[in-house]
């Protein structure tokens, strides 16, 4: 992977655990693009060394229980190069108090990073199309579709 400049991250379904990006692996050291795509944004951390040269983090995912289980990437402040932060946010079954929580928490990440990053932060509405694992247990599928 030392020569991997853009990585798309589809995760289907809901997270239960964190995500972690180990810092000073030397996995990613190119990368200027990451995307996740994700029904529900998970638990993401960007530890100290990783990802030196990211200049573009994407992220796309549903508000819906935002409340419950949602937190803005820790760590954002270990990618020195990131010039701009572009998040998509589906309000497909959120509440507004989840999508105005979920817009500003992202949008104070961006604000503290050190090179203040632009933030295109947008609610997509229908564009984006999450499901959720059902409450009994069944796993749903998720899917996307976009211009970009």
């Amino acid at each position: 992977m030392p020569s991997l400049i853009h990585l798309n991250l589809h995760i289907r379904g809901a997270p239960e655990g964190k995500i972690s990006i180990p810092g000073g692996s030397g996995l990613f050291p190119v990368l200027k693009h990451f995307r996740v795509v994700c029904g529900r944004i998970p638990s993401l951390t960007f530890e100290a060394g990783t990802m030196t040269k990211l200049e573009r983090l994407e992220l796309c995912f549903n508000a819906k229980g935002w409340d419950r289980y949602g937190a803005a990437p820790a760590g954002i402040e270990h990618l020195p190069g990131l010039k701009e932060i572009s998040v998509y946010i589906g309000e497909d079954g959120a509440k507004e108090s989840d999508r105005r929580a979920a817009e500003s928490a992202l949008r104070d990440t961006a604000d503290m990073h050190p090179r203040r990053p632009v933030a295109n932060i947008m609610v997509v509405g229908g564009w984006w199309i999450f499901d959720e694992p059902e409450e009994d247990g069944n796993r749903g599928s998720s899917s996307s579709s976009s211009s970009t």
